[in-house]
């Protein structure tokens, strides 16, 4: 990716047990990893959902989207700050970064250069999907061309629709 320039610089962020294993073989320039637990350790839960009986965050993710969440897109907050409020202790492993092949002191990067980015996103209501979809060619059985139900049933629902950047949303 990087020979073909299809990147300046990107941040790899590891959730996983035994993160740090995941980022060792990496070699291309302007590369930041970061990995919530060391090799032989595992990524434990921050806390359970009792109504369902399952564990939902990681402590490593619980604290990141701790500090994340008071970071604004004007935040002169660094990448050395945010990783800097991993305590192993709190997040119960001790994280992992590698630096060596990111070119820039973690000092000097706003976490606001990878996360926090603000899109202007335009939101297109729709009476009819199958009205927006009736370019689309669908191909037909020889036995049925021609035929209404040559269009999937689910375009020919007449509903409310919304998207958001080309992505559908079916509004409630």
């Amino acid at each position: 990716m990087w020979q073909k320039k299809r990147y300046h610089e990107l941040m790899f962020v590891i959730e996983t047990c035994q993160a740090v294993s995941m980022y060792r073989d990496f070699y291309s320039p302007n590369i930041l990893a970061v990995a919530c637990s060391q090799i032989g350790e595992d990524s434990l839960s921050h806390h359970a959902d009792p109504q369902i009986g399952v564990h939902i965050i990681d402590s490593w993710t619980y604290y990141a989207l701790e500090f994340l969440n008071s970071v604004s897109t004007t935040s002169q907050a660094t990448l050395r700050q945010f990783l800097d409020t991993f305590d192993p202790e709190l997040v119960k492993s001790h994280p992992g970064i590698r630096k060596d092949l990111f070119q820039r002191d973690l000092h000097e990067v706003l976490v606001t250069d990878f996360f926090g980015s603000v899109r202007t996103v335009e939101l297109h209501n729709i009476t009819s999907y199958h009205s927006a979809a009736a370019d689309v060619d669908y191909p037909a059985s020889p036995d049925t061309r021609g035929a209404s139900h040559d269009v999937p049933k689910a375009l020919l629902i007449n509903e409310d629709i919304s998207f958001v950047s080309g992505l559908s949303v079916s509004c409630l």
